[in-house]
Formats: structure tokens, C-alpha cells, sequence
């Protein structure tokens, strides 16, 4: 299921492997399927972008200020962590 959300500009996204994934088989996954990031819409004032992510449940797919807590340590500490992609409301995200 893919992961719709909002970003601004200079707003980033961290894709990782999931701490539980095995890496070999997330690598092959990825070469078959691939990332597909769709932009679904542009604000009115051009302030901001929705996107739509579908990759595979191996991967994480982290806003960079979540990336940035301490609940998910960043690449800049150790290996990134967080939830899969999943169903979200975007306006919560």
C-alpha cells in the first residue's frame, strides 16, 4: 500500500532498509520492483508537494525530522529506523 504525504520545499525524505530486513533479499527486491515516487498534487501557492511512495515493505520511508529523533536514529548515528509503509491518513503525516 503506498505512503501519501506532504513536503515543502527543502523538506526531506530518508529511504533505508528496514532493521529487520534482510539486506541481500531487499536488494534484489528493489532491482526487480524498483522505487515509484508519483507527485499527486502542487498547492495552490506552489508551497508544497504530496507524493506518493511505493516501495518495497523492505524499505523505510522516514519525513526527515522523524529520521532526526532520537526513536529513529539517523544514518549521521547509526542505521536509520522506523515504520514500514503502510496505510496512513496523509494529513497526519
Amino acid at each position: 500500500m503506498p505512503l501519501i504525504l506532504g513536503r515543502k520545499a527543502g523538506q526531506k525524505l530518508i529511504i533505508t532498509i528496514a532493521p529487520d530486513a534482510d539486506p541481500q533479499e531487499c536488494l534484489r527486491t528493489l532491482q526487480a520492483e524498483g522505487i515509484e515516487i508519483t507527485v499527486k498534487d502542487i498547492s495552490d501557492h506552489g508551497t508544497q508537494v504530496r507524493l506518493m511512495i511505493e516501495a518495497p515493505r523492505e524499505l523505510l520511508v522516514l519525513r526527515e525530522e522523524l529520521a532526526r529523533t532520537p526513536a529513529y536514529p539517523t544514518r549521521n548515528t547509526s542505521a536509520a529506523t522506523g515504520s514500514s509503509l503502510g496505510s496512513r491518513d496523509p494529513e497526519d503525516i
